[in-house]
């Protein structure tokens, strides 16, 4: 406990005068100091490296949406207490984006798409928002404003298996940098519990068998985690041990055959047909915030 209190990145942070909290900001809503904003920057910058090697294009959405948005994706029925809900003085519904997927996908479906053109891979780093309760929160591991080195691949069903692995060797090359092994979470649905999920069972069942192989193919050191997947569907969560023994979930990239669906996201064919697509969600870091605590705290400070 002593090594643990030691390696705090809440201590290590405040010596190191890279972020601080404000009671008239609030709670969960760090401010990151000049020197901080070089950490997050050359966090970013390296993620950016990775990828551009992949062929992935930057894009940029603003902070809020209309409900709509949210009511097509679902987010609105599914994840309604953790939405910061705005009311404009015309008395329309807006939110705070609490994730970039339902804005990016209005950008693929800005104009048709040839199958040639496929996949279409879209980064950005911005924030989204969360309402979590205030006894939730904790220094920058769980924060109100989190800052996502987020990217969406709209793809082919074909391409998964290449896109994940192109993917894959992007986190691996980042947390190889720091030190980090990482271990590999399955996060799929808990079956006890089918309304909390968008999808039907065969969407389901098709896009967690597809995990499987990945993972199998890839001979990673893997688990099962019943009940940890996302809204839309399942996810490859990774997880680094720091030198403070602590585990963290990192990176995560996630299979989403939901979304493309309820957006009616499609490319056309060899054939001349509209054909059905797959999005592919991937954050790096996980979330900047995130990631600098868990360095902070496996570096114990030393950045240089």
């Amino acid at each position: 406990m002593s090594e643990l209190e030691n390696n705090d990145h809440r201590r290590i942070g405040q010596e190191l005068d890279l972020f601080v909290f404000s009671d008239l900001v609030g709670p969960g809503l760090p401010m990151w100091t000049p020197r901080g904003t070089i950490v997050r920057q050359e966090l970013d910058n390296f993620v950016w490296e990775l990828r551009s090697k992949h062929g992935y294009d930057r894009v940029t959405i603003p902070h809020i949406t209309k409900r709509d948005l949210y009511d097509t994706s679902g987010h609105w029925e599914k994840f309604a207490d953790d939405l910061f809900k705005i009311t404009s003085r015309e008395g329309k519904e807006y939110a705070l984006k609490p994730m970039n997927c339902p804005h990016h996908t209005q950008i693929f479906a800005r104009k048709p798409h040839s199958y040639r053109q496929m996949p279409q891979r879209y980064a950005e780093t911005t924030m989204v928002y969360r309402d979590e309760q205030s006894g939730e929160l904790g220094g920058l591991t769980r924060v109100l404003s989190i800052t996502q080195d987020d990217s969406h691949v709209f793809c082919r069903t074909s391409q998964i298996k290449d896109e994940f692995l192109k993917i894959w060797d992007i986190v691996d090359t980042f947390y190889k940098t720091f030190g980090f092994s990482l271990k590999v979470r399955l996060s799929f649905r808990d079956p006890n519990t089918p309304e909390k999920y968008l999808g039907t069972k065969e969407i389901w069942d098709h896009a967690e068998n597809s995990l499987r192989e990945i993972a199998e193919e890839r001979k990673a050191d893997y688990f099962e985690g019943p009940g940890e997947a996302a809204l839309y569907g399942p996810k490859l969560d990774f997880m680094a041990m720091n030198a403070a023994g602590r585990e963290w979930q990192v990176a995560t990239i996630q299979l989403d055959m939901n979304l493309p669906e309820r957006f009616d996201l499609t490319c056309i064919n060899e054939k001349g047909e509209k054909e059905r697509i797959i999005m592919i969600h991937s954050a790096i870091t996980g979330s900047i915030e995130r990631c600098a605590a868990v360095l902070l705290e496996h570096f114990n400070g030393i950045l240089e």
